[in-house]
C-alpha cells in the first residue's frame, strides 16, 4: 500500500477529485442502465418495491456516512498532532535560545545561528509545497541537529562546572527529541488500506444511487449527493497532507518565536532555502 499512499500524497487534488468524481458517475449510469434493463426484460414480472430501495439505499449512505466520519476523525487526530507539536517546538527552541545565551563566546554566536537556522527552516519546510522541496529543506534540517549536538559537545567543558550545564544540555536534547516527533508526525497518515476501501465502498453507493434513483430529479439529487460525497473524502485527503494541503497546521508559534530571537539576538543569517546547508564554523 506504500505506492497508493505515495500516489495519493503527491498527486493534485483536482486531480484526484475529478478521477473519483468520474469513477462515481460511471459507476451510477451503470446502476442506472442496470435497473432500466431489468424492467425492459421483465416488464411483467419485474415489480419494483420503493420502499425497500429506500431503506437498502439509507443503509448504503449511512454506512458510508459512518466510514466517512471515522476516515476524518483519524485525519484530524494527525492534524491536531501536528499543530500541537509546532507549538511544544516553539517552546523548546526558545529554552534551547536562551539557554545558548549563556555560553561564553565563540559558541554562543555559533549557537544562536544556529537555532534561528533551524527555526527559519522548519518554517519553511511547514509551508513546502512538494515533496522534492521537502526532502531538500528535511535534509538541511538533519545537518543543522547534528551541529547543534555537535556544539553542545564541544560548549559542554567550558561549562561543566555550572549549574545550568544540566539545563543547557537538556534543552538542547529536547529540541533534537521535538525534531524527531514532528517527522514522525508528518510521516503518519491515515492508512491506504481505509482510503481504499473507503473509495471501493464509495463507488459501489453511486451504483446503488443509480439503480435506485429514477427520472431527471431522482438524476438531479444523485449528482448532487456525488458532488458532496466527493468534497468530503477530497476534505479528509487534505487534511492528512502534511505536503502540498490547503489544510495545513498554522506555524504561528514558530512564527512569534524567530521575530523574538532575532529581536534579541545580534546575529541575523540569510532566510532559509531549499538545498542550503549552513556553514559550520570551525572548532576552536
Amino acid at each position: 500500500m506504500s505506492t497508493l499512499h505515495d500516489w495519493v500524497q503527491s498527486t493534485p487534488i483536482w486531480a484526484l477529485s475529478l478521477g473519483l468524481f468520474a469513477l462515481m458517475f460511471v459507476a451510477a449510469v451503470a446502476g442506472s442502465q442496470i435497473s432500466l434493463r431489468m424492467v425492459s426484460r421483465t416488464p411483467d414480472t419485474w415489480t419494483g418495491n420503493d420502499a425497500q430501495e429506500g431503506y437498502a439505499l439509507s443503509a448504503v449512505l449511512g454506512l458510508l456516512a459512518l466510514m466517512v466520519g471515522f476516515t476524518y476523525a483519524l485525519a484530524v487526530d494527525r492534524f491536531e498532532e501536528r499543530r500541537r507539536l509546532v507549538l511544544d517546538e516553539a517552546n523548546a527552541v526558545s529554552v534551547a535560545f536562551f539557554n545558548t545565551q549563556l555560553l561564553v563566546e565563540p559558541y554562543r554566536e555559533r549557537g544562536s545561528r544556529l537555532l534561528i537556522s533551524y527555526t527559519e527552516n522548519k518554517i519553511a519546510l511547514a509551508r513546502a509545497t512538494s515533496w522534492a522541496q521537502a526532502a531538500s529543506l528535511s535534509a538541511r534540517d538533519e545537518h543543522i541537529t547534528a551541529e547543534l549536538w555537535t556544539l553542545a559537545a564541544q560548549a559542554y567543558p567550558s561549562i561543566r562546572d555550572y549549574d545550568f550545564s544540566t539545563a543547557y544540555l537538556s534543552s538542547i536534547n529536547r529540541v533534537i527529541e521535538l525534531d524527531l516527533a514532528r517527522k514522525a508526525s508528518r510521516a503518519l497518515s491515515v492508512p491506504s488500506l481505509a482510503i481504499a476501501l473507503l473509495v471501493i465502498y464509495l463507488i459501489a453507493a453511486a451504483g446503488m444511487l443509480g439503480f435506485v434513483m429514477k427520472g431527471s430529479g431522482g438524476r438531479f439529487v444523485s449528482t448532487f449527493l456525488l458532488v458532496l460525497l466527493n468534497l468530503s473524502i477530497m476534505l479528509v485527503i487534505d487534511i492528512d497532507r502534511p505536503v502540498s494541503g490547503a489544510v495545513n497546521e498554522s506555524q504561528m508559534p514558530m512564527e512569534v518565536l524567530r521575530d523574538t530571537i532575532l529581536a534579541r539576538s545580534p546575529v541575523q543569517p540569510a532566510p532559509a532555502r531549499p538545498g542550503d546547508m549552513p556553514r559550520a564554523d570551525p572548532a576552536p
